[in-house]
This record gives structure tokens, C-alpha cells and sequence, in this order.
């Protein structure tokens, strides 16, 4: 299998973007056996938390490091002594270390930490370096050939470094609990998805393509939810909506607390339920995007 970069993104917070990343990269690896690798791309660093890592047990390698020394590198005109093909085994050769999540065999994260944020933001003052170091580091990923899929957790902002990551993906996601919020924040990711579909063009990158929306934290009784996903057809495109749906579940959050995956800790949760067939949904649309069934 060739890998597969699938970025998650919603410019509204809250929306369930980290807990999805973690729950289907665990599902994928897990159950399904194949290779994965989680990128923490959000400076809260809350992926890294549900993979054990966090102020107490802190790890080196993490996304800020490899940029900030690429930028470093790049900027002063001098060979960089931070190798990238070390940051690939250091960072991604790891297993998860939480005592929770103690069996991966085929899982692997790149954590980040909150000066991730200071990080981007000298990517901000300075496009051209960013826009290249981004995008080859995100074009080594998918070249290794070392994981099946890469899945990117991203920060709510919309932001250069974000279109960036967007260019150097296969696949965006995105996550919607009905709210008209989520409806808002999921628009303008569309927005920006469809300029980094124009630009990756330009690139040594094949097609971007939209994988996705799929609803989360909803509430299967609840007559607001139900009225949003019956009308969904009335917002985008019917056949553009995953037909998993990921219900509403203190497991979450449970979950969460407990620094692992709800698919890890609380597998028989609805939630789990759904995140198992809406990681399996995944692989057949990739599928058929691959065989033309899809467009």
C-alpha cells in the first residue's frame, strides 16, 4: 500500500478533530493492522497527551524541534547538523510509552508542544522558507513509503502553515457535530482546501482530494441532531458525508482523562462502535478513489 497522508481539520474548536485522529489511527493500527503515524500539528498538543506524552514525560524529537531547526538551517545558509532522516527514526520509531496504550505494534506519533505556536508563527513572518520546508517534509513522509497512513491533527486556525499541510496531503477530513458553528468552521476549511488544491498542482504532489465529512458527539435522540444529518444533503453534496456517525459518549472524555484512545480504553463504547466502522468506511473510499469508483 502506498501511504496515504489524510489530514483532520475544522476552523471551530472543540469539534472533535483530536479525539477522531486518535480513535482511527488506534483503529487502523490495532485492529486493522496497518502502519500508521499521528502528527500532533497543533501547538495544544492535545494528541501527544492521549499517546501519554506530556509535561512529565516529555520527549525530544518533537514537530517544533525539526522546523525551527530546518528554518534555522535554511535561514543562515549552513548545512544543517539536525539531520532529517534522524528525526524520522527517533521520532516515529517510537511506541507509544502510556501504560494505557501498552500493545501497539504498528502506531507511531510526532508530538508537539505549546512552543509549536512560536514556531509557526516565524513561519508566518516568512512564507517562502516555511512554504518549502512544509511541504518537503510532508513529500519525505509519503516517499518513505514506511507507513500506510499518516493522519494529521491540525490546530482550529486557518493559517499559511495549515494551507501548507493541506498542499502536502492526500486527503482532508472533516469533523461536524451539528452546530451551525461546526457548519461555519467546516465552510471555510473548504475554502482553504480548495486553494491548496489549486496550488499542490504546482507541486511534485498527485491530486487533493476531499474525503470527507462525518458527524461526531451527537446525540441519537436528540431531535436538533437528527433534523441536521436528515437536511444534510441541503449543505453540501449528499455523497460527500461518511455514512459512520460517531454518537455522543462520556467514554470520550473518560478516555481522554485516561491519556489514550476511547477505541483503546473503552472499546465496546458507542463511540468506539462508531469509530471502528467510520475507520473502516475510510479505507473503502480511499479505495475507490484509487479505482475510480470515487470522484
Amino acid at each position: 500500500m502506498n501511504t496515504k497522508i489524510i489530514i483532520m481539520a475544522n476552523n471551530k474548536g472543540g469539534v472533535g478533530k483530536t479525539s477522531s485522529v486518535a480513535a482511527i489511527g488506534d483503529v487502523l493500527a490495532r485492529k486493522l493492522g496497518r502502519k500508521v503515524l499521528l502528527i500532533d500539528a497543533d501547538p495544544q498538543g492535545n494528541l501527544s497527551r492521549r499517546f501519554g506524552y506530556s509535561v512529565s514525560a516529555p520527549v525530544d524529537t518533537t514537530l517544533e524541534v525539526f522546523l525551527q531547526s530546518e528554518y534555522d538551517a535554511r535561514k543562515s545558509g549552513q548545512p544543517n547538523s539536525f539531520s532529517p532522516s534522524l528525526f524520522f527514526n527517533e521520532a516515529t520509531l517510537k511506541k507509544p510509552h502510556s501504560e494505557v496504550v501498552s500493545k501497539y505494534e504498528n502506531l507511531r506519533i510526532i508530538c508537539s508542544t505549546p512552543e509549536l505556536q512560536s514556531v509557526y508563527e516565524t513561519f508566518h513572518n516568512d512564507t517562502n522558507r516555511a512554504g518549502s520546508i512544509i511541504r518537503r517534509f510532508m513529500f519525505n513522509l509519503k516517499s518513505s513509503g514506511v507507513f500506510d497512513y499518516v493522519i494529521i491533527d491540525t490546530s482550529p486556525s486557518l493559517s499559511y502553515v495549515l494551507g501548507q499541510f493541506l498542499i502536502g496531503s492526500d486527503y482532508l477530513m472533516v469533523p461536524l457535530p451539528p452546530s451551525e458553528d461546526a457548519m461555519d468552521g467546516a465552510e471555510r476549511v473548504l475554502n482553504a482546501f480548495n486553494l491548496a488544491a489549486d496550488d499542490k498542482q504546482d507541486y511534485e504532489y498527485k491530486e487533493l482530494r476531499f474525503l470527507g465529512f462525518f458527524f461526531c458527539n451527537i446525540a441519537e435522540k436528540g431531535i436538533a441532531d437528527r433534523i441536521y444529518r436528515q437536511n444534510r444533503g441541503e449543505y453540501w453534496e449528499e455523497d460527500t458525508f461518511f455514512e459512520s456517525t460517531v454518537p455522543k459518549s462520556t467514554a470520550v472524555l473518560n478516555a481522554e482523562n485516561r491519556g489514550a484512545p476511547v477505541t483503546s480504553v473503552f472499546p465496546s463504547s458507542p463511540a468506539s462502535w462508531g469509530y471502528q466502522k467510520l475507520a473502516r468506511e475510510i479505507e473503502t473510499r480511499i479505495r475507490e478513489f484509487e479505482e475510480g469508483v470515487r470522484s
